[in-house]
């Protein structure tokens, strides 16, 4: 990311400085010499006015919205939390998949969290997975063809902003879930009196969001669906998109096999 001014607000006592795209709110606190209570005053200006964004990262951080690049701004810490975010992903496939096989006819899920950022507009609008699925009736003559996202989340590191960005999901798939996966010893948030757990129960109720919990890979049980997605109000069109561009060749084809062979029915 280029060299650019990073800090602008309104307020008089707010100096221009040249900052990274992305830094630890204490780092960038003490770069500025600012006491705690002026940098967190100043840091509710700039997110009101959509000049920076909270990110993640021990100890929480910042980064500035709107540059026009293709980079994301993210820190360290964030890095560090997506590697090992990655390392759950065979185990979670797995689980949904299989899932997914004893409710629904048809199955095809596709690792979509490395595709299709830039086509989709960078931050939050690319989930971890997607799946299509085939719901087959008894006494209706339609199938019923349904897009899901899955936001994976790793036990330790996940609190109510992970539900914004499952929600962000919303505007490529009919159903958005958020999905909470067991890393190290932090286990407390599948305790369903974990206080953090309820308030992310209550942030994907507003926001219309799926809640997954997923506390064992190695044991064989159903996995815990704590709330209910609401089906978001996106056409076919956009979901025809949405697969074009991040489901893989091979996932295309199977899922057009799948189509053309319901329709020689």
């Amino acid at each position: 990311m280029g060299r650019r001014p990073k800090i602008v607000a309104t307020e008089d006592d707010i100096d221009r400085r040249e900052l990274g795209g992305s830094a630890g709110n204490k780092m960038l606190r003490e770069n500025l010499r600012w006491t705690v209570e002026k940098y967190f005053r100043v840091r509710k200006i700039l997110i009101e006015q959509g000049i920076v964004e909270r990110g993640r990262g021990k100890g929480g951080s910042v980064y500035l919205l709107g540059d026009g690049s293709d980079k994301e701004a993210i820190s360290t810490d964030e890095v560090k939390i997506q590697k090992l975010e990655s390392d759950h992903y065979p185990g979670v496939e797995k689980r949904i998949t299989n899932q997914l096989n004893q409710d629904f006819e048809h199955v095809v899920i596709e690792e979509t969290a490395r595709q299709g950022r830039k086509q989709l507009g960078g931050k939050w609008m690319c989930p971890d997975f997607l799946a299509i699925t085939v719901q087959k009736f008894d006494y209706i003559l339609y199938e019923e063809f349904t897009l899901s996202s899955y936001e994976i989340k790793r036990s330790d590191v996940v609190d109510i902003s992970a539900v914004a960005e499952a929600a962000a999901h919303q505007r490529l798939a009919q159903l958005a879930y958020l999905v909470i996966v067991p890393h190290g010893d932090d286990k407390t948030i599948f305790d369903p009196t974990n206080v953090k757990r309820r308030n992310i129960e209550k942030e994907c109720l507003k926001s219309g969001v799926g809640l997954i919990l997923i506390p064992d890979y190695n044991v064989d049980l159903e996995i815990e669906l704590a709330v209910e997605p609401m089906t978001s109000n996106i056409g076919d069109r956009v979901v025809n998109s949405t697969i074009g561009l991040l489901f893989s060749a091979q996932k295309r084809e199977e899922i057009k096999k799948l189509i053309t062979a319901r329709r020689a029915y």
